[in-house]
């Protein structure tokens, strides 16, 4: 029996599965092996780097969902205003024409800003909206306190999401993206732990063949996953 290789374009993820159900199995079966034991305390801190990774990758796509949220919210409030500034009932164009203003003042560029850039200035496009000033010609144009309150409401939960991963960042020390700890994790297991697997399957063949047939399993099932995918669509290779 010959175990097969890990493919390294098995996407983040897979890698990041196989080898938890790898480690799993061993932990089961062979617990405090001698010669296995050093090898996994390697693999699984290598594993444990790449779920990190993995979950710092989406939380970086919340953020981007998020952003598009409050880029939305404030298009929206926007264009209600633009409109209601050339109606034809004097009252609500001059109430429009008065907050246009200030939304003009930041303009809708704002939100093509980065992050940290646009979270300043909605902030502040959210305090002049809020002035005195404006409460009357908000309370004029009804369905207005709805708009800002959602792009008050969207701003709130980016800037604590981006908060939350900067912290998170911050804490870990992470250097590393998800793709390069994936191809160290390959490594681990198709040149260091396959190469000795397959070496104990032939010298204590009573000891090792249970666990080596699950780990072909394992690999193999990922590998053919891999392989159909790569027939019905070719894809980068560093995906999650």
């Amino acid at each position: 029996m010959r175990i097969p290789k890990l493919v390294i374009n098995s996407r983040n993820t897979e890698v990041n599965a196989v080898t938890g159900r790898i480690s799993d199995e061993y932990h089961q079966k062979l617990e405090g092996d001698l010669t296995l034991g050093p090898l996994f305390v390697e693999i699984d801190s290598g594993n444990q780097k790449l779920t990190v990774a993995i979950e710092r990758m989406k939380a970086e796509s919340d953020l981007e969902v998020m952003d598009a949220k409050r880029d939305s919210a404030h298009h929206s409030l926007y264009y209600f205003v633009y409109g209601l500034s050339l109606s034809s009932t004097a009252a609500t164009r001059s109430a429009a024409t008065q907050i246009l203003a200030v939304l003009n003042h930041y303009g809708l560029a704002v939100t093509e800003e980065n992050y940290d850039m646009e979270s300043s200035k909605l902030d502040s496009l959210l305090l002049d909206l809020a002035s005195p000033e404006l409460a009357a010609a908000i309370a004029v144009l009804t369905g207005s306190a709805a708009l800002i309150a959602d792009l008050q409401t969207a701003q709130d939960a980016f800037k604590a999401a981006r908060l939350a991963y900067q912290e998170e960042c911050a804490a870990e020390g992470l250097k590393s993206n998800a793709t390069h700890i994936k191809r160290d994790v390959v490594k681990l297991i198709n040149d260091k732990l396959i190469t000795v697997l397959n070496g104990l399957v032939v010298t204590a063949p009573d000891t090792y063949t249970a666990f080596a047939t699950v780990v072909v399993e394992i690999i193999a099932t990922n590998n053919e996953v891999v392989k159909k995918r790569k027939i019905q669509q070719p894809e980068p290779t560093e995906l999650v």
